[in-house]
């Protein structure tokens, strides 16, 4: 998607995304730790959290 025409967002469409992809998606983390544990206990091979976070957990 170019640039000029992300905004104004359109979150209907954002949401529409994630229906799309959400049989894929094994777990919803609710909070920064969760994503770090998960990273650790290998119950996921992909997440996303802060460096601060995943330090923490290790």
């Amino acid at each position: 998607m170019a640039r000029e025409d992300l905004y104004p967002l359109d979150v209907d469409r954002a949401f529409a995304n994630f229906e799309e992809i959400k049989p894929y998606i094994t777990t919803w983390w609710t909070s920064g730790g969760q994503s770090a544990q998960l990273l650790y206990d290998g119950e996921v091979e992909v997440s996303c959290c802060s460096s601060a976070c995943w330090q923490f957990s290790m």
